[in-house]
């Protein structure tokens, strides 16, 4: 889920070449009495934290859709935008949405008798450099393209005139 496609404001963080996109990436093992609603359930909450966290960028989550995953059934993949690396995980992971879904749908909190759903979890978080979106990277490699193919035009019709009116003045001999 984007937040251009839920309607939401782009981003709130500030715009220029500096900004850190880092790619959140959690799998999910969920405990043998979990049931298919309480893990639709999660994944809905996981889904609800892009209208409440702005440097989200974008969200998605699911099931597996092959059988390869080893038991880690379920994935999250979170982009999110900042400034710098280090803003980006401290306001996503202590963010009280965050933490509301960790605590009330994920592992649970004693305190509150709320017992979790998940047995295990695992997390990566990739650093990347901004990338062009598609309609700009296409353009850049239009323009690249395109270049070549002038000069070969270019060259063919150079060619094509110069042969047409060298043909033209031997026939006039």
């Amino acid at each position: 889920l984007g937040r251009r496609r839920l309607g939401l404001p782009p981003c709130p963080c500030p715009a220029q070449s500096s900004m850190s996109l880092i790619d959140h990436i959690v799998l999910f093992k969920w405990k043998p009495e979990a049931t298919s609603a309480q893990i639709d359930r999660a994944m809905a909450a996981l889904e609800g934290m892009v209208a409440k966290i702005d440097a989200i960028e974008s969200l998605r989550v699911g099931p597996s859709i092959t059988d390869r995953h080893n038991g880690w059934t379920h994935a999250l993949v979170v982009r999110l935008r900042a400034s710098n690396a280090d803003e980006i995980m401290e306001g996503y992971s202590v963010h009280p949405a965050h933490l509301h879904v960790v605590e009330n749908f994920l592992k649970g909190n004693a305190a509150k008798g709320v017992s979790g759903i998940l047995a295990d979890l695992t997390a990566v978080d990739i650093s990347r450099p901004e990338v062009r979106s598609l309609p700009a990277a296409a353009a850049a490699v239009a323009e690249e393209a395109a270049f070549p193919v002038a000069l070969a035009v270019s060259a063919a019709l150079a060619g094509a005139v110069i042969g047409f009116v060298a043909s033209r003045a031997f026939a006039r001999q």
